[in-house]
Order: C-alpha cells, then structure tokens, then sequence
C-alpha cells in the first residue's frame, strides 16, 4: 500500500514564520462569506444578532451547555497543543464556556456534533478535508452537523482556530453560534494553484518549512528515485508544465509552473538519492532565468576572469588588548565575462575605521588608523577594467548570505553608485529572517542587510530567489546552485552560516576549456556534511574558495574530493599566517592542514588577485 504524506499540523514539526505572515484570501477562486469578513474587522465585538435559530445557525452553546465534543488527534506535539489551549482559553473569555470540559482524543466514539481539530483518526470528514490541504494551507469548513478544523502546521491551524473563535457570534436569546454556511480557507504562499501532495510507501514527512519569500517548502525522508518521478508525473497530471530541469551527478532538479486566474504557480523539486530525499518548494512565480545556455562569444572583448578583490577592510577587528585580529573580513569576488560584463560575489563589510598591521621583521604590528574605501576600489576596478563604451554593466550580484560582512559593501556601493553602473540581476536565497529562530542571534541584523540589498537593486534590475539545482547562464560561463538554506531544513540554524548558499562558476575558455570555481560562502560542518554526502566526488573543482574564509567550516574528506589547484582564502595573512584554524594545527581542523599540504597556490584577501581562464 501507497500512503500520502497528509499528516495534519498536529503531528508535523512547527512551519517557521507563518504566523507573521500578511493574510490575504485564498486564490482558489472560494471566498470567504461576508459574515466572515465582516467579524473580523469586529473581532471582539460580542453584540447579539437576533436569529431564531433556524437551519442556518449552528448552535455551539446555550444556557451554559453544549451538545458538541471536541476530537483532537491521539497524539500531538507542544505546538499543536498550545494553539488548541489558547483556542480554549479565547472561547472561555467570549462565551464563558470552558471547551476543557468536552476535550476528547481521537478514541472517543463518533457523534453527530463535533468539533473536529487536526487530522483525527477515525474522522473520514477531518482526513478528506486533511488531504485536500496545501503544505501551507489551513480550513474550517461544516459537514453536517461537524465543524471541521485543519491546518498544515501548528502555526496555521492556530489561524484556523482563531478565525473560528472570532467568527462565533452571540444571538437575542443569549445562545451563541456560527452560520451553517461557514466556511473559511487560507494559503499562506498566495497561490492559485497548489502542488499535489507527494506519495511515498516508506518515507516520511520531515516538516513544512516557511523558508522565505513567500515560498514553501515540504521535505520527505527515506524516499526513493520511482517515487520521486511518480510525483513529477503528478505534478503534469495536475496541469503543472516543466520549464526546466538539471542533473548534477546521480542528483535530479526540476521546475514546474502552472498559471490560474492571473496567478502563476513555481514548483522546485530536488531529488537526493545518496540520502534518500526530496524536497519540494514552491511559492508565486518570481524571476526565472533562461533555460538555454549561452556559448563563448565570437566577438570576446576580454580574457575572462575571476578575481578575489584586495579590501583594506580585511583588517578590520584589530583586538589591541590581545593584539589579534577579531573581526568578520568578509570576502569579495569578481568574475569578467568574455564580453565584459561582471558577476559580483558578496563584497565584504561596508567601510569604516580600522587599525591596520604590517609585518616588520618578521612580526605583526599596529601601523596607524585610517577609513577605509573598498567600496570607491571596487568602483574603480570595474571601471579600469571595463572594455565596453559606457558604464560597467553587472550581470549578476549574488550574495552566499546576509551577514554584514557579505552584505555591507555591496548595500553601500548600489546606494553610492548605483547610477554609475547598470546591475541587471541580483540574486540570492535569504530565509525569512525575522521569523525563523538562529540560535547565536543576529536575524534582525542579517534581515536589514538583505532588506536593504534587495531595496538597494535598481527597479530595473531582474530579482531571482535560487534554488538548489538551477542554473544561470551568461557567455561562456554557467553558474549552478548546488545548496541553499533550504537543503539545511529540518535542522534548526544555530547560526546564519547555516543560511550560506553554495554554487559553483562553470567558465570556458576561447578553445572550450573549462575552469570550474566553487563558491562556499560560510557555510559550516555541519552544512558541509550534507554537501559531501549529496554530490561525493562532483565536488572537483579547480579553484575554491575555502568555506568561512578558512576559519572553521568544511568537514573531514571534502576538500580531498574538490582537489582545487588554487585557493581563496576569503581572510587576512595575519591570520593565514598564525591562527591555528586557519594552520590546520588545531584540534579539529586538520582538512586545513591537509589543502595546505596538497595545493601550492593559496590567496589571501589583502591584494587584489586576477586568475584569467585561458
């Protein structure tokens, strides 16, 4: 036997910021009826209506009774029995009846009145309605004599019990009830059309996660590669058109769209058959790139290249006291295209005062204070190295992730220049950042960094969300997306290196050679892990740029499978030269030592340097 993952809110873990999400109606054509919307704008109200309690009146409670039962699922998680307990604690206040006192589990022998939360077994009413359900959806809906109440995650069923506790009104006689016709729905995505429910025999449903953007994701375990392309079957069955897919190694992507009503529904699925997963995310159409590669232009203008940009900001976080080097350097990364157009990787911090070193007889010492300008130099290296009449033009500015270090130039630049180039798209993968949970801190910074970044684009500028699996496609060069936020899902973010996207820059050369550099951002061991895992020995590369600018990060065997012949160390030669990490002479991070060993060119960030693809 087939089962489709439809487990109600009540068994899955807690989808991350729903709750804050704006709400908007379902577009599905259903509306909510007037009753319902106009309760709301006066929630709270408890003004009697007169009604004689006719057939369309449901009667919850008269004269300090009840004829209803409440039936939830046997077994819940904290999240779920919150949301009912303060669904309780809400009724009690408005109609002073105590629901506590009819609370039965799903054991409870069926009865013609219930009100029926989650997908309680034994309940045909709750499991159709359950399965009808989007991964970010919630309902109240009647069948009969039953109120029906579902929600996809603790967050979205506590919505449906909150629309339902306001949308209870109190009659002449004192009786309190909801109209027969009731009927309330909502999508937290805002999509027409909601991808099909994914069906395993052996998996398991690992969670729904809000993960930014207004996209939704659904995570399966212990899948496998049939079932995987059962799914993509249905997603065309249920009127979803491919627009593209990838594979990378045994790894299989795909995109899917499907349009109703004026609004276009986007489908990402990722297939891991090393790990037995599939993740599907999906949201409201946004930008999606081209499907079609671009090939080397006849015509190149420049040798292309990549460069890891010199910052005098590299120094920053001088610690006098300890007379060491505390702060984030950041990283920065440049590549020309063969018609010369650039593609801009993060930046680094934005500029301030710092203390500067230099290194005099063999020691590092302080040399002064001065405010840096890496914004002004980056500016100035696009235009010393624009062979096109006109201002340079940035094909792409992508960001790993949005820690200040990775996002700060680049949000002084655009605000500082953004009339003096032309940015045609900015690119990235941000979770909701105000929402989601990092343990060390730091969501509300990381979220103003990327609110300003996106803000910071010019309007003319394309937006594109990346998934793992896509690709981007310039001349002569394709860029594709190996791991983002997303893939990290169900594991909570102890820090927002977590949140790092990971991809890799495929560049040719005029004869059609290929020189692939691997992006790292900061993604962290435990990031690294599930990389090494996912993609095994695809991870070949010939320039790398060391994860967390070669502090801690990668894991044991990962670098020995990329074997680059060169290395960005994202960092300052104080630290390259003495920090234990970097050494790969501490405990723990012997992958350094092991690449120091084994690669002979190694690059830190305090000069500018230009690796041409010929």
């Amino acid at each position: 036997m087939r089962k489709i993952l439809s487990v109600a809110s009540v068994l899955l873990l807690l989808a991350v910021g729903l709750a804050a999400c704006e709400e908007r109606p379902l577009n599905t054509g259903e509306t909510e009826y007037s009753h319902t919307e106009n309760t709301e704008n006066n929630e709270g109200n408890s003004d009697t209506e007169e009604t004689d309690m006719s057939n369309d009146k449901i009667v919850l409670f008269k004269d300090g009774k009840t004829e209803y039962k409440v039936i939830r699922p046997k077994t819940m998680n904290i999240g779920a029995i919150d949301a009912i307990q303060d669904f309780f604690d809400d009724v009690k206040q408005k109609t002073n009846f105590n629901l506590r006192e009819v609370l039965y589990n799903d054991t409870e022998e069926s009865s013609e009145k219930e009100i029926i939360i989650g997908n309680a077994s034994g309940r045909e009413e709750a499991r159709k309605i359950n399965d009808s359900l989007s991964y970010s959806g919630c309902r109240v809906e009647i069948v009969g004599e039953k109120i029906i109440v579902s929600g996809y995650s603790d967050n979205l069923l506590d919505k449906a019990l909150t629309r339902l506790m306001a949308d209870i009104k109190q009659a002449e006689d004192g009786s309190w009830y909801i109209d027969r016709d009731y009927f309330y729905e909502y999508d937290a995505s805002g999509v027409n059309i909601a991808p099909p429910r994914y069906e395993t025999a052996s998996g398991e449903l690992e969670g729904i996660y809000a993960c930014g953007e207004d996209n939704y994701e659904m995570s399966v375990s212990g899948t496998n590669e049939s079932e995987y392309k059962n799914y993509l079957a249905t997603l065309t069955a249920d009127g979803f058109t491919l627009y593209d897919d990838n594979k990378i190694g045994n790894n299989l992507f795909a995109t899917y769209t499907a349009k109703k009503d004026g609004v276009e529904t986007v489908v990402y699925t990722m297939f891991y058959p090393e790990v037995s997963k599939c993740k599907v995310v999906y949201g409201v159409r946004g930008y999606l790139p081209a499907t079609e590669e671009i090939a080397y232009p006849q015509n190149a203008v420049v040798t292309p290249s990549i460069t890891q940009l010199g910052r005098e900001q590299v120094f920053n976080g001088w610690n006098a006291e300890a007379k060491r080097i505390d702060g984030a350097p950041g990283m920065g990364y440049v590549i020309q295209l063969a018609d010369g157009r650039y593609i801009i990787i993060d930046g680094g911090p934005a500029d301030s005062e710092i203390t500067m070193l230099s290194k005099e007889t063999g020691q590092w010492v302080e040399d002064g204070r001065k405010t840096t300008e890496d914004a002004k130099k980056l500016y100035d290296f696009l235009v010393a190295n624009n062979p096109n009449e006109g201002k340079p033009v940035i094909a792409a500015w992508l960001i790993t992730h949005a820690h200040g270090d990775h996002t700060g130039l680049a949000n002084q630049f655009l605000n500082a220049y953004k009339n003096d180039v032309t940015v045609e798209l900015g690119g990235y993968n941000f979770p909701d950042l105000y929402n989601i949970e990092i343990t060390e801190g730091g969501n509300v910074a990381m979220a103003q960094g990327a609110s300003v970044f996106k803000a910071s684009l010019p309007k003319t500028a394309k937006q594109a969300v990346l998934h793992s699996g896509q690709e981007l496609y310039f001349p002569g060069c394709e860029i594709e997306v190996l791991y983002t936020q997303e893939d990290y899902f169900p594991q909570p973010f102890a820090t927002g290196n977590h949140t790092s996207m990971v991809f890799r820059v495929i560049m040719k050369a005029d004869d059609g050679s290929e020189t692939v550099f691997t992006v790292m951002g900061d993604a962290e061991k435990t990031n690294c892990q599930q990389i090494l895992e996912i993609y095994g020995a695809e991870l070949d590369c010939d320039i790398l740029q060391l994860t967390h600018h070669g502090f801690n990060g990668a894991c044991d065997g990962i670098y020995e499978l990329m074997i680059p012949e060169a290395c960005f160390w994202a960092c300052d030669p104080y630290r390259y030269e003495t920090d234990g990490r970097c050494l790969g002479t501490k405990t723990g991070y012997e992958f350094n030592k092991w690449i120091r060993e084994n690669v002979s060119k190694h690059y830190t960030s305090e000069y500018t340097t230009t690796i041409e693809i010929k």
